[in-house]
């Protein structure tokens, strides 16, 4: 009888308590760094060809990089799932389906504000994309200036 009474993982009358009350304790449960700074990370096939003749650009475009977003109350009952939807609303948030897994949140990544991570393979995973975009077809021949638009990037010291 002990051990019941110091459990602190279960509150059985969670569900007797008013309304108003509840709906309090599941927003002050969402995450509050939703608009911090996070990390992305490389994915190939992000490089577009941006400008026209003669000043032909291939710039990285990061519209197809998403950071994830934790956010488990969406993913509790229905009274936190409809606080956490409301939440993931204001903030633009998409839910994305993994296969066999609980779905989970995304936003677009934010080459002003976020970082992108970058471990030596993925530097050369960069590189590689890179050159193999300049051999496609339209662009053989073809004089081009690259740009990679991100302001941060974070990097794994590797030995």
């Amino acid at each position: 009888m002990a051990a019941a009474a110091t459990d602190t993982t279960v509150f059985p009358l969670f569900s007797a308590l008013a309304a108003e009350l509840r709906n309090q304790i599941w927003q002050e449960a969402l995450p509050k760094n939703m608009k911090e700074p996070t990390l992305g990370l490389f994915k190939a096939g992000s490089w577009r060809i941006q400008g026209a003749e003669p000043d032909l650009l291939l710039g990285f475009c990061c519209d197809s990089l998403n950071v994830d977003v934790e956010m488990p109350l969406a993913f509790v009952d229905h009274e936190a799932r409809s606080i956490a939807l409301a939440k993931i609303r204001e903030h633009g948030l998409a839910i994305r389906a993994r296969r066999n897994q609980y779905p989970i949140l995304v936003r677009p990544f934010k080459p002003t504000v976020d970082a992108l991570y970058v471990s030596l393979s993925a530097l050369t995973n960069i590189l590689v994309d890179l050159v193999d975009r300049t051999f496609e077809p339209d662009l053989i021949e073809r004089l081009v200036e690259f740009r990679l638009p991100i302001e941060k990037s974070a990097m794994t010291q590797e030995s």
